[in-house]
């Protein structure tokens, strides 16, 4: 049987973000990935710096990028010729993978490409402001949710825990049930007495 892979999107986020975010090591042939304060698993980011300086290792070459919260270290291992054309003060935007070391994060560079104009970097940080305000009326919604999905499984439970399935049937106008019950599963608010059935306590 031949495994499917699927290129994981390219978060528009800042350097804090990563800085700040918890780095998670995943099991098998998962992506690494940080968590940010929004919940969201997070394996490629897409940032956009100014560069502050270039430096090469026996085992990699590397920038050190500033986008105005936070400043990072962007490695190429095995492409000699990544950074070839970047110089110091250049505005870059950069795909790649965050990935930690001896407790410091970097990002091991796909993509970086030069950006003709420093508007860009302002640009990408309203961008981002924008995308946290709406995260944030999300994550305020979630308590409610939660609210009513552990009020349902409290009125349907007979006694044998209510199915995954009838709650996401009695829930429709939800989104992410199943990730909102995975969390107050987490925050012990319910426990799964059998895989797929879930009680309050």
């Amino acid at each position: 049987m031949q495994n499917t892979f699927k290129r994981q999107t390219a978060y528009r986020i800042n350097i804090k973000q990563i800085l700040n975010a918890e780095y998670i090591k995943k099991p098998g042939w998962d992506p690494n990935v940080i968590k940010d304060d929004f919940g969201r698993e997070i394996s490629r980011v897409n940032i956009v710096g100014v560069v502050l300086s270039k430096s090469e290792d026996l085992n990699y070459k590397s920038i050190t990028i500033d986008d105005g919260s936070g400043i990072i270290s962007v490695r190429s291992f095995g492409d000699e010729n990544l950074f070839s054309n970047i110089e110091i003060g250049d505005v870059v935007c950069v795909i790649g993978r965050p990935r930690e070391y001896s407790n410091q994060k970097y990002v091991v560079a796909e993509i970086v490409k030069r950006v003709r104009s420093k508007k860009f970097l302002e640009l990408r940080k309203l961008e981002i402001e924008l995308e946290q305000k709406m995260l944030s009326k999300k994550k305020e919604k979630e308590p409610v949710k939660a609210d009513i999905i552990y009020n349902l499984i409290k009125e349907l439970d007979e006694g044998d825990g209510v199915s995954i399935q009838e709650i996401m049937k009695k829930t429709s106008g939800i989104d992410d049930v199943e990730k909102i019950v995975k969390k107050m599963l987490e925050n012990g608010d319910i426990y799964e007495i059998r895989k797929g059935r879930f009680k309050t306590l």
